[in-house]
């Protein structure tokens, strides 16, 4: 089968994520808004925190339910289940909708992101696994612009109102399921990518930090690096909502939050040509410092300069995230630790969309929007700090000749 005609095959799959993210996605950035009308805020920022958490716990055994029963199947039940979750809200908004619609749509997250990667990789011919994951990641980044796109148009509606629009938009999710071809046997048949495990699921043995050791710098800052942006992120999506839900005029900050996946569309091919060429050891120093600063001035700035600052700080985020992930893959000679390195980091990015929100929620009342954005930027400059200790002694690789391996996208937005 020729690579577009396989591209057509996966049609409905495109479908489905895009509909997934833009409806997952509009849900997500609700939460805070729906979620501080009934709750006080610092225990809004815990039960979102905490639905994360709960992923984070049962992410292997969702796995392995994915592998035994098909990731057509359950990406079915976890839309559904998803769909549900948002019809709570038709008896209105009352504490025990509000756990109900949470705890529904963490079964979505759980079931969804995992089965899309899985279904992909098992789907895709070996020579173009990374072109697919490539495709998919665009796929998905799309779903959250056109979500972020309308959030404030809809955000002042009423509570059963959101709950039909994002009910709507999954359910359009499943039919595009309904037209999928089920899956030839399982991911795990066959190795298509050398950071499969980031995909996946986690799987860890026990020599994990000896490994850590042997790939440092890269190891060790990826793990740094995809902790404290994950958890900017997070503090981003719980304060930039409240945000937008309190001020007459919000389509820029709206359109704010689209930014830093759209930014990634824009830059990204930039940035892996540089990465062939350009010592590491730079482009993560001048990265993590863009990344930084521009964190910083974003809490401080929410008219037209938060799109700026926003497409900078992601900037600085890609370049230093692709050069670790270069410098990771020259150190790994035999590329067979590749998979449990790149396991332990999603682990850490999970982990900071756990802290992310619980953080904001309990700075938000005391310091404000702005400090308590600029606290995020602080975790970045924290990881700035140490990469310069890290990386002083040692000399990184100053060219790449090709980037011919699928670098493993930091999402910035709910996985």
């Amino acid at each position: 089968m020729r690579y577009w005609r396989v591209f057509l095959f996966l049609f409905p799959l495109w479908i489905f994520a895009f509909l997934f993210k833009f409806g997952g996605g509009l849900h997500y950035t609700l939460l805070p808004t729906l979620g501080e009308r009934i709750f006080p805020i610092w225990l809004v920022g815990v039960l979102i925190g905490g639905s994360a958490f709960v992923q984070i716990i049962l992410d292997v055994p969702t796995g392995y339910l994915l592998d035994r029963f098909g990731y057509v199947k359950l990406l079915k039940l976890g839309i559904a289940v998803f769909g549900v979750g948002a019809l709570s809200f038709l008896f209105g908004l009352h504490p025990w909708t509000y756990f109900v619609s949470l705890v529904c749509s963490a079964v979505g997250w759980l079931f969804c992101s995992p089965g899309i990667d899985a279904y992909v990789l098992t789907m895709s011919p070996k020579k173009f696994a990374g072109q697919f994951m490539a495709m998919r990641d665009m796929v998905e980044s799309g779903g959250i612009v056109v979500g972020m796109g309308v959030l404030a148009m809809v955000i002042h509606f009423s509570p059963p109102i959101l709950g039909v629009i994002v009910a709507v938009i999954l359910f359009g999710g499943f039919i595009a399921l309904m037209y999928t071809p089920s899956e030839r046997g399982s991911v795990h048949d066959e190795q298509k990518v050398a950071h499969q495990a980031y995909y996946v699921r986690r799987q860890f043995l026990p020599h994990l930090f000896l490994v850590i050791k042997k790939l440092n710098p890269a190891s060790t800052l990826l793990l740094l690096s995809g902790f404290s942006s994950a958890a900017f992120y997070g503090i981003v999506w719980f304060v930039v909502p409240l945000l937008i839900a309190h001020m007459a005029q919000s389509g820029t900050l709206s359109f704010g939050l689209a930014m830093f996946d759209l930014s990634v569309l824009v830059v990204g091919f930039f940035i892996g040509r540089l990465t062939d060429r350009w010592s590491k050891q730079w482009l993560v120093f001048f990265g993590l410092l863009l990344f930084a600063v521009m964190a910083l001035l974003l809490g401080f700035h929410f008219g037209y300069l938060f799109l700026v600052f926003g497409f900078l700080a992601t900037t600085g985020d890609e370049m230093s995230s692709i050069s670790l992930w270069a410098w990771l893959h020259h150190l790994d000679k035999e590329h067979t630790e590749d998979g449990l390195i790149s396991g332990a980091i999603s682990l850490a990015q999970d982990t900071g969309w756990t802290v992310g929100p619980i953080v904001a929620g309990f700075l938000f009342e005391f310091l404000g929007p702005s400090w308590t954005i600029a606290s995020g930027a602080l975790l970045i400059f924290v990881t700035w700090v140490v990469a310069i200790f890290l990386t002083r002694t040692v000399s990184s690789p100053h060219k790449i000749l090709s980037l011919s391996f699928h670098v493993p996208r930091q999402r910035r937005h709910k996985r």
